[in-house]
């Protein structure tokens, strides 16, 4: 396996490995013509949109960082790994890989989230050295009949 970025060929295959990975939520409606539209993010940086590949050449995990260089704080959004290959650490591999590329650009802190329901991202934050520093909660009431 190995670490790289994703370019332009790989727009089709990183779309359908965000959802294979959210497939355990429900089918996801993410697309390619949504990822295209992220990729134009003026913050987006090609370097910091990272998958793990194996031998083959088959996207597994995957996570985008982005970085606000002004206040030195990265935040990672989305994270996802395949769900054939949940539970060997690729997640933990592709966040610490996603520090060290944060680290070089000069950022001191990163921010991670999830919802409190998803057991294994919570593992993994922690894994990774995350601390918990904050708890949301939503409300929501039916308006209608």
């Amino acid at each position: 396996m190995r670490f790289r970025h994703v370019t332009d060929d790989d727009i089709e295959a990183r779309a359908e490995l965000h959802r294979d990975a959210w497939s355990v939520w429900g089918a996801s409606s993410f697309s390619e013509s949504r990822y295209r539209r992220l990729r134009a993010n003026p913050v987006y940086d090609q370097t910091l949109d990272i998958v793990l590949e194996s031998a083959d050449g088959n996207l597994l995990s995957y996570c985008i960082c982005w970085f606000d260089r002004e206040n030195g704080i990265g935040h990672f959004e989305p994270v996802g790994t395949r769900p054939a290959f949940a539970g060997q650490g690729l997640g933990r591999a592709l966040v610490m890989e996603g520090l060290r590329r944060l680290k070089e650009r000069g950022a001191h802190t990163a921010l991670i989230g999830t919802a409190s329901v998803n057991e294994p991202a919570l593992r993994t934050y922690a894994a990774c050295g995350f601390k918990l520093v904050e708890r949301q909660y939503y409300y929501s009431r039916l308006i209608g009949p």
